[in-house]
């Protein structure tokens, strides 16, 4: 639901940026733009390789501002903003987990909730194998 309102009220500002304030709305020819999708796929693909997360909205800038830098039509003043954002908004979570003490959920325990397989405890249980929710 809130991913839908995000893409509805703010995902119109980021196509905006991305489209025509990164560089020039002139920079994106048929060929640039096959250029642009091209190098951000090929960076998702070798980071997925590699087991290393990517953010595809970070990675699409990066190839739209390897677009501006090859023809120089790159808006410096934005992307300084844009890269202060990711920087500064990580900073800030992670001040607000620590010092206000706000609990963050652990891997184990995501894995937990999504599992429909309740961890078992193998001193109470030697042998038996893991049973769907409520069925004990």
């Amino acid at each position: 639901m809130f991913a839908f309102l995000g893409a509805w009220t703010i995902g119109r500002k980021v196509i905006t940026t991305m489209s025509t304030e990164i560089v020039d709305a002139a920079a994106f020819t048929p060929e640039a733009s096959v250029g642009v999708l091209f190098f951000t796929g090929l960076a998702l693909l070798i980071s997925n390789l590699y087991g290393v997360l990517a953010s595809t909205s970070m990675t699409a800038v990066a190839a739209i501002v390897g677009l501006g830098l090859a023809t120089g039509t790159l808006n410096t003043a934005l992307m300084f903003t844009i890269l202060s954002a990711w920087i500064v908004a990580p900073l800030i979570a992670v001040f607000r987990c620590v010092y206000r003490q706000i609990p963050v959920p652990t891997p184990r325990r995501q894995i937990r909730i999504w599992s429909p397989y309740e961890p078992v405890d193998r001193n109470r249980y030697p042998g038996e194998a893991p049973t769907a929710i409520g069925q004990r």
